[in-house]
């Protein structure tokens, strides 16, 4: 689940080149098909299929989810699971990218989506151990970190 969100992303990136674009929402700019339309396997039986394998991990994500954006943000997995697996692919692409010194110093401001810039990001994502699953990466909800950079922290 992991891998296949980060390698979306890594993908997707050379085609927002030249792009000026705040920190905070370079995940959602990514990720923004699946977004807009409500699903990333056009599939309910894939989708039903991945959060089955992923299940354990996304206790996690949606814990997280409800806590910055509250439970009401969190779609039915049950009556909706395309959209929910939307929803939790957007939070583990932002919780990622959060971790990117490159985002994360630009986290309330424009960047511009250089060459240069691209390469650093996908760099850093490689670099992200994913080897312990959800756990392994530092969840800081993306509403305090949106916090913390207004109170100049």
């Amino acid at each position: 689940m992991l891998v296949e969100v980060r390698d979306l992303m890594k993908d997707r990136l050379e085609e927002y080149k030249d792009c000026e674009i705040e920190g905070a929402e370079v995940g959602y700019l990514l990720l923004e098909r699946e977004n807009s339309n409500g699903t990333h396997t056009y599939s309910t039986l894939k989708a039903k299929k991945w959060i089955t394998n992923n299940f354990d991990d996304l206790g996690d994500i949606v814990d997280e989810i409800s806590s910055s954006l509250g439970s009401e943000s969190i779609p039915n997995v049950f009556s909706e699971p395309e959209r929910f697996q939307v929803v939790a692919m957007l939070e583990i692409g932002n919780q990622m990218l959060s971790k990117c010194s490159e985002i994360e110093t630009n986290w309330n401001n424009k960047i511009v989506l250089t060459e240069d810039e691209i390469d650093k990001i996908k760099q850093e994502l490689d670099m992200l151990d994913l080897s312990n699953g959800l756990q392994g990466l530092e969840y800081v909800s993306l509403k305090e970190k949106t916090e913390d950079y207004e109170m100049g922290m």
